[in-house]
């Protein structure tokens, strides 16, 4: 499995800080796939992506973007930027002007991409995220899951490689959250993009991830498929985290029955499994 990005044992603290946010921290983020990133608050994920955007600089370490170390130089950096997005919890804290297409348009024009050709990107990232209609509304009136698919618009229009989501789904009700996935599912499949999502959400990083990273205290504390993370039962709780319910409740299934069979990633499929296998 290649891998777009590479940590070597960065580390990074904070001004007047007790101790580091990242320690010797070596980490994979294969390509072409979906990186769940976990850990309780505080593990070092917020600084792990200002670390992968270039927004922080280790202390000590070497990140590597398709092999190549990061650069130092403005220039160099800015070219990481427009290839690796991010999508915050909070849309609030990324759109930054009036209406939609004003706000995606922003980073095409920072980039000094031609006029028509921001028009005609900013249209063609609106129209795939159902924004169409919204396009010269005022932000403030949007919902959330407008303000949020806004923000993944911005990103997505420039282009990127990698896409950084820290908790996407978080304060969306159940239907406006599995609209946002099939957008991120849409994204995934038709442009091959590598995606790394910061959550809390046990459930949906079982179900969604192809690879797991935990982090605690600034470190990888484990990394690989999410059968062989969620699979560690007594390390979960250490790390501060949860098994997922439909692991759970697999392991409620009489051990005859389920023998010789993989656990569901999701309750749903494992409704579907009971259907086929207990009735």
């Amino acid at each position: 499995m290649n891998d777009i990005i590479a940590c070597e044992r960065i580390s990074y603290t904070y001004p007047a800080a007790g101790k580091p946010a990242l320690d010797q921290l070596s980490v994979r983020i294969p390509q072409g796939k979906k990186t769940a990133l976990l850990g309780r608050n505080g593990s070092g994920k917020s600084t792990f992506f200002l670390q992968l955007l270039g927004l922080l600089q280790p202390d000590r370490g070497t990140i590597r973007f398709r092999g190549q170390p990061y650069p130092q130089s403005r220039r160099g950096l800015r070219d990481i930027r427009e290839q690796i997005g991010l999508v915050f919890q909070d849309p609030e804290q990324q759109l930054i002007l009036n209406t939609p297409s004003e706000d995606v348009s922003y980073g095409l024009r920072n980039a000094g991409v031609p006029e028509l050709e921001i028009r005609d990107r900013v249209r063609r990232a609106l129209d795939a995220m159902g924004l169409s209609e919204a396009a010269d509304t005022p932000i403030h009136a949007l919902s959330l899951g407008q303000k949020k698919r806004v923000a993944l618009s911005g990103a997505m229009v420039m282009r990127p490689s990698v896409l950084l989501l820290d908790e996407p789904t978080a304060y969306l009700d159940r239907s406006t959250e599995r609209a946002l996935l099939g957008e991120l599912a849409r994204i995934h499949e038709e442009e091959g993009v590598t995606m790394v999502m910061a959550t809390h959400d046990m459930n949906l990083a079982y179900e969604w991830a192809d690879y797991c990273v935990v982090l605690r205290d600034g470190r990888c504390v484990m990394e690989g498929a999410p059968e062989r993370v969620f699979a560690q039962d007594e390390p979960l709780r250490d790390w501060g985290l949860s098994r997922p319910a439909a692991l759970e409740l697999w392991g409620a299934v009489p051990a005859r029955i389920r023998l010789g069979h993989s656990p569901p990633r999701s309750l749903s499929g494992l409704e579907s499994w009971m259907r086929a296998h207990l009735e």
